[in-house]
């Protein structure tokens, strides 16, 4: 599947879709075996790309994975629904562990770290998701995985 300059290869295993809000699916966990595969288009960013990783093209293999999405992606989902063979929980488990690594931020920073890194500029997934669904001119939800 295309993701913009990355592709997802799902190779075997369970796509889990996340309660729908509002009637629209707005995620998905995936276990089993993938591959992600990220090639930048421009020059510049192949030779960013170089500088960080020592590669062109980013290669890397998964066992989960969590999508989150508005209904643009959500169809390109739903062409590869299936019948959950994991128990729920393991869903569950990868979506939950993913959930305690998202931005969390107070409203008050603690200190001048905490400023710094949980900044309003912080990309805020939910908010993003929820403005996508409850507002269909909202500009499209880029891919977070």
């Amino acid at each position: 599947m295309p993701l913009d300059v990355g592709t997802v290869v799902f190779k075997s295993g369970t796509i889990t879709f996340l309660a729908p809000v509002n009637g629209m699916e707005t995620g998905a966990v995936f276990l089993g075996q993938g591959h992600f595969t990220l090639k930048p288009v421009m020059p510049l960013d192949t030779q960013e790309m170089i500088r960080r990783s020592g590669n062109e093209i980013a290669e890397e293999d998964f066992t989960e994975i969590v999508f989150r999405f508005s209904s643009t992606l959500a169809a390109q989902f739903s062409k590869i629904k299936n019948n959950p063979a994991e128990a729920a929980g393991s869903a569950d488990g990868v979506f939950e562990k993913w959930r305690s690594k998202m931005r969390r931020r107070r409203e008050v920073p603690e200190g001048f770290t905490d400023a710094i890194l949980q900044s309003d500029t912080m990309d805020n997934v939910d908010a993003d998701v929820l403005a996508a669904v409850y507002n269909p001119n909202h500009p499209v939800l880029s891919t977070h995985i």
